[in-house]
């Protein structure tokens, strides 16, 4: 039970975030105005400045040795000029993921071979086979030659933020004679409160979590407008928004996120352009978008291997709305989800709801499911 993963609003932007990351590629086009860092530059494009995160590429972090000469190698070769991104996610702080070329030169993988970065092997699932044989082989012949950062040993970014995390909890433990009972009670205690701070980045000391006390809570019908769709869930939730570019065109993904014990519900709805695809196969990205980003933010935060055995669907469909319910009652977080999709002339509605439970509440989760109302066209 160490560790369990709860939704909070940046959470459940993940259930359809996610979704978005295993579609097909997207592409813009614009110029580099700004180098942020080693892997991450910003790109002026409809009219908006747009932070892009270099795929499969980890330049080292601030701080870091030769974290300011890598800023300058990947100034040199994309400040000022005309880019192509192509992006398939979302990266942290509103930035998309993506590779980056310049006159059809990948730069992601120029950074590599100049050894200027590492091949990121913590985020190589969203490269394509032949794209992480060319990453690999580039850094692995940046070392052979001892090129930039591989002239003398050097410890690769993720490690390096390890260490330093490390070394700041031992100096905050050293200043606290009972941190070590502290720390027992707080990994045990299984609140939505201490849930939510193993997994959102946004749940810093100072921040508000009001919200994610447990209860018990009041129930309400929720229904957001323009939305077409109500829900009863608990109330003293957190309702967020999340912009990405999505076909380069800017899409809202909203969601409302509340707990009751230890339940979370979560509730996200978006509408986007219609590409021609069919309801089902959108149903099932949006299905497996969800599994995929709880899995992946499960592992990483310490939990063990995340396992979902996942059975057909059962048709819930209303009012002109495709949907699927599903029971995950059989993954390491239990729980059941609904996707529903609607195509509206030139545009597709989806929204997704999904509830978690450590206390296996699945009369909560039911009287939440069940309570999903769908305007007509």
């Amino acid at each position: 039970m160490k560790k369990f993963f709860a939704c909070s609003s940046v959470l459940a932007a993940m259930l359809l975030l996610g979704f978005v990351n295993d579609v097909r590629a997207a592409s813009l086009y614009g110029k580099v105005t700004a180098v942020n860092d080693g892997d991450l530059i910003t790109v002026f494009n409809l009219n908006r400045p747009v932070k892009v995160r270099l795929i499969g590429v980890d330049a080292p972090e601030v701080g870091q040795p030769f974290a300011e000469v890598a800023q300058q190698h990947l100034r040199d070769l994309v400040l000022d000029r005309m880019v192509t991104v192509e992006y398939s996610g979302l990266g942290a702080n509103s930035s998309i993921i993506g590779k980056v070329t310049v006159d059809g030169v990948d730069i992601c993988a120029q950074m590599i071979r100049d050894g200027a970065a590492w091949f990121d092997v913590n985020n190589n699932s969203r490269l394509n086979e032949m794209d992480r044989q060319i990453y690999s082989q580039s850094e692995a012949a940046a070392r052979t030659e001892k090129r930039g950062l591989w002239q003398s040993d050097s410890v690769a970014p993720w490690t390096w933020a390890k260490q330093q995390a490390d070394s700041r909890m031992a100096k905050l433990s050293a200043r606290r004679p009972n941190a070590e009972n502290k720390s027992r009670i707080a990994t045990g205690d299984l609140t939505t409160t201490s849930l939510f701070r193993s997994v959102s980045p946004n749940a810093g000391a100072g921040s508000d979590m009001s919200w994610a006390k447990p209860g018990p809570r009041q129930w309400r019908q929720f229904e957001p407008a323009g939305a077409k769709f109500s829900v009863i869930i608990p109330t003293e939730g957190r309702q967020g928004i999340e912009t990405i570019l999505f076909r380069d065109k800017p899409v809202d993904f909203h969601s409302y996120t509340s707990a009751d014990g230890l339940s979370v519900y979560a509730v996200v709805w978006a509408t986007g352009p219609f590409l021609g695809e069919t309801d089902e196969t959108v149903i099932t990205f949006a299905l497996a978008g969800l599994i995929k980003g709880i899995g992946r933010g499960f592992e990483q935060r310490g939990g063990s291997k995340f396992d979902c055995s996942l059975e057909a669907g059962t048709n819930v469909s209303a009012n002109q709305f495709v949907g699927r319910e599903f029971d995950l009652t059989r993954c390491t977080l239990p729980g059941f989800a609904r996707v529903y999709t609607r195509v509206e002339g030139d545009e597709r509605r989806l929204i997704v709801g999904a509830t978690f439970s450590l206390q296996k509440d699945w009369e909560g989760s039911r009287r939440f499911l069940q309570s999903f109302a769908l305007d007509k066209p």
